[in-house]
């Protein structure tokens, strides 16, 4: 999908929670990304990310001709239950598609056993923390040590999620996989366990972009 050239580097940094990223090696085209979100300002900063790593938006449907998608759920559900929609996302996926996910991804797709197969982590009988400040650790993944030196404090909403046996987790809190990612198929998935939804109340985006 002419993505095999193009990196994206998520780094918080302790002092000001910023989000980096970086384009290495541009392939023959710009490489596209789709957004399916959730209106938060999280989401937008996500969105901002993948621009200003060199992504342009794709004009076509989600799941068709893009490098990169971004599924960002917490505020707001559109495909509960929508097997056709993550059916969809699991093949394009398998093709050699690149997914971010954040939390309640997992969630909402509990009904599709076709999609929670592409995931690097599974749901914990539907549990989550809304709105904690939680003390995340970077693991000894080599990856998460050329991110993060020391482990740093953030406010945020996540699953109770468990990471697969296969997955590589480069950030976690209290046992739960905070981010995550394998490969699958031609393709990958990436979870970042957080969002800034909250049932009762806001949560502040704490993400800014750098």
């Amino acid at each position: 999908m002419g993505q095999e050239n193009v990196r994206i580097r998520f780094r918080f940094k302790k002092e000001t929670r910023e989000v980096e990223s970086f384009a290495v090696g541009a392939p023959s085209r710009s490489p596209l990304f789709s957004s399916s979100a959730d209106g938060t300002e999280f989401a937008k900063a996500l969105n901002d990310v993948a621009e200003s790593a060199g992504f342009a938006i794709s004009e076509d449907e989600v799941f068709d001709r893009e490098d990169l998608a971004l599924l960002i759920r917490g505020e707001h559900f559109d495909n509960i239950g929508d097997s056709e929609f993550y059916r969809k996302a699991a093949a394009w996926v398998r093709g050699g598609g690149t997914l971010f996910a954040t939390s309640w991804v997992s969630w909402e797709s509990l009904l599709c056993p076709v999609f929670r197969e592409v995931l690097p982590c599974e749901h914990v009988n539907a549990g989550y923390r809304e709105n904690k400040i939680v003390h995340v650790t970077p693991t000894a993944e080599s990856a998460s040590a050329g991110l993060w030196t020391e482990p740093f404090d953030v406010r945020t909403s996540y699953e109770k999620l468990v990471p697969r046996p296969i997955s590589h987790v480069l950030l976690t809190y209290d046992g739960n996989p905070i981010l995550c990612h394998h490969k699958v198929g031609d393709g990958a998935v990436y979870y970042l366990n957080s969002c800034q939804h909250v049932c009762r109340g806001s949560c502040r985006c704490r993400f800014p972009v750098s």
